[in-house]
């Protein structure tokens, strides 16, 4: 007879999994040096991310992007973030 550990039937609210999520991608992106990630808006349900916002270059978007497509809980990035040059606080990282 195997024994295994059985469960209440109760499960960890869903909010609180979204809310991991998008902190450690916040973290993320604070701990990167680039300036212009910490204003990036993210969005997730159900491991989709959605990324929003205004960066300077092609590159930041796809920094942004890289960073996290392999989180734990990640599925898919949806990169909806608009490159506008000329921002100010550029794509290199903080002094």
């Amino acid at each position: 007879m195997s024994t295994k550990p059985r469960t209440s039937g109760t499960s960890v609210p869903r909010s609180a999994s979204v809310l991991s999520i998008t902190e450690r991608i916040a973290s993320v992106y604070e701990q990167s040096g680039h300036l212009t990630l910490r204003d990036i808006v993210c969005h997730e349900h159900e491991g989709v991310v959605i990324l929003r916002g205004r960066v300077p270059s092609f590159y930041c978007k796809q920094l942004a992007q890289s960073l996290i497509a392999n989180l734990p809980g990640v599925l898919e990035v949806s990169n909806l973030l608009e490159v506008r040059g000329g921002l100010a606080q550029d794509a290199g990282a903080s002094p």
